[in-house]
């Protein structure tokens, strides 16, 4: 889908109980500056935003103002793994029932780290497609 311009990877700190009451979802779409923030302030504890993490997360989320949502969107996907030595990959395709996104774990050979890790994917898409069904595959 070359509607996809970018995908960053912010470490978070975030164990896994996506969608328990209190906790974001595995995946949201945001459309405006106003839904980003108001997602940041609900799960700043969840996240740990107020810990190490929270300052790369505050420097890639000055990028997305109100003149990026003119035309763009975000999807927030959290990624988490029993191991910080596992990374992913994302690809996001479009059909006519919606977004696909497919998330590669990439596992290293050999020893791995023995650490929870959690990891917020921040997608941008235009933002036509931020209303359409999401359909999440992990390879």
């Amino acid at each position: 889908m070359n509607n996809v311009s970018e995908v960053r990877f912010i470490r978070v700190n975030y164990l896994c109980d996506f969608g328990t009451r209190g906790s974001p979802a595995r995946y949201v779409a945001v459309s405006s500056r106003e839904q980003l923030v108001n997602y940041t302030q609900s799960y700043t504890n969840a996240l740990g935003l107020e810990s190490g993490y929270g300052d790369r997360f505050r420097l890639i989320m000055i990028k997305y103002d109100d003149v990026f949502f003119k035309d763009r969107a975000l999807i927030l996907l959290l990624l988490s793994e029993n191991s910080g030595s596992i990374s992913h990959t994302v690809d996001v395709s479009r059909d006519t029932d919606g977004l696909h996104i497919a998330v590669t774990r990439n596992v290293p050979q050999g020893l791995l780290t023995m650490d929870m890790a959690s990891w917020l994917a921040v997608i941008e898409i235009d933002l036509a497609y931020a209303q359409d069904p999401i359909f999440l595959e992990t390879i």
